[in-house]
């Protein structure tokens, strides 16, 4: 209990140092967070609402492109 007394008197006694400490745990608590839900929403659930994602397929149109046939 003396440790938090003593602390909390430091903080009151440098103020400015005391706002420094609060804005970087603010911002680094922040970006760590809004990177994490960035990563959530976009690289582990990029589908909502799907419930199997393995039978999900990708449609493409071969009309106009050109095979190239290299093993001839």
């Amino acid at each position: 209990m003396n440790d938090l007394r003593f602390a909390l008197r430091q903080l009151l006694k440098f103020p400015g140092f005391a706002a420094a400490v609060v804005l970087t745990l603010v911002l680094g608590i922040g970006s760590t967070t809004t990177v994490f839900c960035w990563i959530q929403s976009v690289l582990l659930r990029p589908f909502p609402g799907e419930r199997d994602p393995g039978r999900q397929v990708v449609l493409c149109s071969t009309i106009g492109s050109r095979n190239i046939d290299t093993q001839s």
